[in-house]
């Protein structure tokens, strides 16, 4: 947008210049008398009878022969439409060469013209050069503290509407989610590291502001969550949830977390597979957890049926520039945290009975073409000895094709003749429209030397049961049939 106007306002100021050069130079008239159109000979005195002029012998009886009065040049028009041509046409050659040469005029540009760029949806360089500045002490205080206040505006906004992140969860419960949609504002520019390197630097420069550094950590955590909307008593409670940092590109930002679920005047301690309430996190762009609260909490079937309105609750420890593992899993925080963060995300629950299915079941005869269609597999079997002596070591890379037109929520097994094995991979859950999704599972199997299998993904309402946007699921076997197995020492 800022190149289009440095472009589109000179050609404009062109054109009006050029206007004003015209009517310069055609001048105004100064008198009413008749002159000759051809040679510009006055003609005022001649007699009425006389038909040709005498200078050029012209006939002035012919139409547009005479024009009137005579016209005194406009010099001082003249004078600033010829400038501001020349000025218009310097800018757009040079304009021109720079663009078709692909030179870099930043570290010519004055700040506000770099601040504006930085605007725009591609900063990083104009960035890369206010930080080039900052780092050789080229930016004055007040400078700073308005970039700093720019990036910090553009990280609240980047960081205030969530919706959308959670838009394609394409696994089961206690596996990191494979396509998250990124966490966009709607009409505000997305978050680039780009900025966060700038305050970092002025940080370690010792110039931003102490409470511009404060909000910059403060705002930096950013956390989103689903819930199953509809939980049958006795069945677990699927949370998800995501965290994302807005921050520098060195990923220097960690969090110590602490996780409960406020249900009615209840509050409960999540737990990352039943082992910890405490998360560190940090370093990756974003860390994206599925967990689940197990049947085994006495609150859960003391609240009664019906609509529940429910919290997520996190508090936060933050810390800048601590190196070591980006997640873990601890009993106790880290000493010494730069601030520490707050957050409550609310959400709704409604509990029904436990004879009331929370996941229809499906079985039409015009999907069962096109959901057969959207599975294809390979295998792969390494030779026993790979994890232990007893089993050998099997890999299925599944393909699933975009647009289904029923969820899954399905085990994966294999079958030759009449025998089964489930390796206890990670199983399919995917919701209706969903697909366009490939992974590869891995697991041990005993006793299995065949060279062609049966691959069957069958029908399971536990695993439906615990996805947060799973309520309806294919009811039938997708069978794929004498799939190769290939071994591999």
């Amino acid at each position: 947008m800022i190149v289009g106007f440095l472009i589109l306002l000179p050609v404009a100021i062109l054109l009006a210049s050029i206007v004003v050069l015209g009517i310069g130079l055609r001048g105004r008239v100064i008198d009413d008398h008749p002159i000759c159109r051809k040679c510009g000979y006055d003609l005022h005195g001649l007699p009425e009878s006389s038909g040709r002029c005498s200078e050029c012998g012209s006939d002035l009886k012919s139409t547009n022969a005479i024009r009137k009065g005579h016209r005194q040049r406009r010099w001082r028009m003249v004078s600033i439409g010829a400038a501001f041509s020349v000025l218009m046409l310097v800018y757009l050659s040079t304009a021109a060469w720079v663009t078709t040469r692909d030179a870099d005029l930043r570290p010519y540009k004055p700040v506000w013209w770099l601040t504006m760029e930085a605007r725009g949806k591609a900063p990083q360089r104009a960035l890369a050069e206010l930080t080039a500045r900052l780092t050789v002490g080229k930016l004055s205080p007040g400078q700073v503290r308005s970039v700093a206040q720019l990036a910090l505006d553009i990280q609240q906004r980047s960081a205030a509407q969530s919706d959308g992140w959670f838009s394609s969860m394409t696994q089961g419960v206690g596996d990191v989610p494979a396509s998250i949609g990124q966490f966009l504002a709607k009409g505000a520019p997305p978050w680039d590291p780009a900025w966060g390197d700038f305050i970092e630097q002025a940080q370690k420069a010792g110039t931003v502001p102490p409470e511009l550094w404060t909000r910059y950590l403060n705002q930096s955590l950013r956390v989103d969550w689903r819930i199953r909307p509809i939980v049958r008593k006795g069945d677990p409670l699927p949370i998800y949830w995501a965290v994302e940092f807005a921050q520098g590109s060195a990923g220097k930002l960690r969090c110590y977390m602490r996780l409960r679920l406020q249900l009615e005047d209840q509050q409960i301690d999540i737990s990352f597979q039943r082992t910890s309430t405490k998360y560190w996190l940090g370093g990756r762009t974003g860390d994206k957890i599925g967990t689940y609260i197990p049947t085994d909490f006495a609150v859960i079937h003391n609240i009664s049926e019906g609509k529940h309105d429910v919290k997520l609750i996190i508090d936060a420890n933050l810390y800048y520039g601590i190196t070591g593992d980006t997640y873990a899993e601890l009993l106790a925080p880290p000493p010494n945290p730069v601030g520490t963060t707050h957050i409550e995300l609310p959400g709704t629950l409604t509990l029904t009975g436990t004879d009331s299915p929370t996941v229809k079941l499906i079985s039409d005869p015009q999907y069962q073409g096109a959901m057969r269609a959207a599975v294809s597999v390979s295998a792969t079997v390494a030779s026993a000895g790979v994890v232990n002596a007893d089993h050998d070591w099997l890999e299925l890379t599944i393909n699933i094709a975009p647009g289904l037109p029923v969820g899954l929520a399905h085990s994966v097994l294999l079958r030759n003749g009449t025998r089964e094995w489930n390796p206890n991979i990670s199983s399919i859950t995917l919701p209706a429209g969903g697909g366009g999704w490939r992974t590869t599972f891995s697991g041990q199997i005993k006793d299995f030397t065949a060279d062609r299998a049966d691959v069957i993904l069958r029908p399971n309402l536990d695993l439906a049961a615990r996805t947060f946007d799973i309520d309806s699921i294919w009811n039938e076997e997708i069978i794929l049939k004498d799939v190769t197995v290939m071994r591999k020492k």
